[in-house]
């Protein structure tokens, strides 16, 4: 009996032993994430998600909703569940993508491992995904391979709901270490994606492959740098401000993949010279908008006068991102009136300014008898411009002015620039005039509510000298609260102040009016948190450069700037 107990005994001690080892093991089991197979996918996708790159946040990872890897060479059929299968040489895995595939998650563990056994391609594909017309998507898969000669793994995407399109990207033959491959194409107009992964065979042979992370987006914003785009986030394709034609700085990247230049800075002394196609520019006018800079201008075929025909017949434009390298984008984007019309001869003097969503472009229209009168053009966009169906807006028909049109020379209105006077809830226009007695020429004034209806102010009185001087393309800056008008003398670019826009004017007696010597048509711009003077050099010849200088404001009403030569 004693004999049987203990027997009895030892066999309860075996059977509790058992249970207890499995007890064990499957606690050991659920501490760690649940089953075996959970457990060897969180182990690899904390493996594969170490030194990821960081444009995947942990918020957008989607984990484990792909593949799983198996062992051996066993082709099971329809092995990947949800994957409408085109193909059936292939091993699988146990999970598919659940719910909708987005663009903007990031896929890990989804490893999958094919066999090429023909000469044609294997693989699987997910459908559906829904995308944006006409956007571009790149797809990001990250894959190591190893496949006979000829046999190289493949990601596809595909666009469908349209007229399709897509595109494809070949891995390497053999590839011992995750790598990431990337295509990139534009959706047109397509409403959704499908993307495959699979073997693009170019022989009998045998393909062993494992695709990981798989990332379908819109290209911009997966900080890799690719075709269509200037950069992508931190990747800059390798450029820099001073590449890039700047002094220096800091080359950044827009979230539509752009640059961003604002943390370049510009040089101090820039110019726009167009000898390169025999077109020399004249008036010219620099705006900024959207960090991109625009210089128009009237302009002349070298060596010629304005009266040659088609010199001065119409405006041009031009385009850079740092003063320096400028882009001729349209020579031709207002032109003279039909005959007869008050603008028909010539076109002189552009002058931009930006209110209210609409660019407003001032000009001087020449007819019969060199005539001038004022017009306005509008555009929203700086491109197309429309001329207004009431011009001209202005004459110099004023009882202090000098006006005869039937006689050459004698109705000179020309050259306008137009202030905001906030203080008085109106613009201020001011252009070269002569006046009536002494037959000089005058800065002339005229205000508007609305920039359109004009209304004479006086003129400004810049006569001195013996003989008759030039007053040529006015231009006024407010700065701190003084306003200081530049003018061109035929020699020298000459200054007066006030402290309000339509004076009274003071102008410094002697040479202390003097700003600048031998380049003309002097105006200010604003450019970022700087200013820059724009003039029109001439060597000779009627040979004509933009020129624009950093200033630095040393008074209320006086500055200095990079370049200038004051005798």
């Amino acid at each position: 009996m004693k004999e049987k107990a203990q027997g009895a005994l030892e066999y309860l001690l075996l059977i509790g032993g058992a249970i207890l080892i499995a007890a064990v093991a499957i606690l050991a089991l659920t501490s760690v994430g649940g089953t075996g197979v959970v457990n060897n996918s969180s182990a690899r996708f904390q493996q594969a998600f170490e030194g990821f790159e960081e444009r995947v946040s942990p918020s957008n990872l989607a984990p484990n909703p792909g593949f799983e890897e198996w062992g051996g060479f066993a082709v099971p059929p329809n092995a990947i569940t949800g994957w409408p299968d085109n193909w059936t040489n292939h091993l699988g895995g146990s999970s598919d993508f659940s719910g909708v595939f987005g663009t903007t998650d990031t896929y890990k563990e989804g490893k999958a491992v094919y066999i090429e056994t023909s000469n044609s391609d294997r693989g699987i594909k997910k459908e559906n995904i829904p995308v944006e017309q006409n956007t571009n998507y790149a797809l990001s898969v990250k894959y190591k391979s190893d496949c006979s000669t000829g046999i190289t793994p493949t990601i596809q995407i595909a666009f469908f709901g349209g007229s399709g399109s897509g595109a494809t990207a070949n891995g390497n033959q053999t590839q011992n270490n995750y790598t990431t491959l990337s295509v990139t194409a534009n959706s047109g107009n397509n409403t959704s994606a499908t993307i495959i992964l699979r073997t693009d065979a170019g022989s009998t042979g045998a393909a062993k492959i494992w695709f990981d992370e798989v990332d379908l987006r819109k290209a911009c914003g997966n900080k890799i740098k690719e075709t269509g785009e200037e950069c992508d986030k931190s990747d800059v394709g390798g450029t820099s401000c001073f590449l890039q034609g700047f002094a220096g700085g800091t080359l950044a990247c827009k979230e539509n993949c752009t640059f961003d230049f604002s943390g370049c800075i510009l040089n101090e002394l820039s110019a726009f010279d167009t000898d390169t196609i025999n077109e020399e520019p004249k008036d010219h006018m620099l705006i900024e908008k959207d960090g991109l800079y625009y210089l128009f201008y009237s302009w002349n075929y070298a060596g010629q006068g304005w009266q040659t025909n088609p010199n001065q017949d119409n405006f041009g434009y031009a385009t850079s991102r740092n003063l320096t390298t400028w882009s001729v984008q349209n020579n031709n984007i207002l032109q003279v009136g039909t005959t007869g019309l008050w603008d028909y001869k010539n076109i002189w003097a552009p002058y931009v300014l930006y209110y209210n969503g609409t660019y407003y472009m001032f000009y001087t229209g020449v007819t019969d008898y060199i005539t001038q009168r004022i017009g306005l053009a509008t555009s929203t966009d700086l491109v197309n411009w429309t001329k207004y169906a009431g011009n001209p807006i202005l004459q110099c028909n004023f009882s202090w002015a000098h006006w005869n049109p039937s006689l050459t020379w004698h109705g000179t209105c020309r050259d306008s620039m137009v202030l905001r006077d906030e203080a008085n809830n109106r613009w201020v226009m001011y252009f070269t005039a002569d006046k009536s007695v002494g037959d000089t020429q005058v800065v002339g004034m005229a205000t508007s509510p609305d920039l359109y209806a004009w209304t004479d102010a006086g003129y400004i009185d810049i006569y001195y000298g013996p003989t008759l001087t030039s007053a040529e393309s006015p231009f006024v800056v407010k700065h701190d609260n003084s306003y200081v008008l530049l003018w061109w003398d035929a020699q020298y670019t000459q200054k007066a102040t006030a402290d309000n826009p339509l004076g009274p004017w003071t102008r410094p007696t002697g040479n202390a009016s003097r700003v600048y010597y031998y380049e003309f048509a002097a105006k200010i711009a604003n450019i970022g948190s700087s200013q820059y003077l724009t003039t029109i050099q001439s060597p000779g010849s009627n040979l004509y450069t933009n020129k624009f200088k950093k200033i630095t404001w040393i008074s209320s009403t006086s500055f200095t700037c990079s370049g200038c030569y004051i005798p």
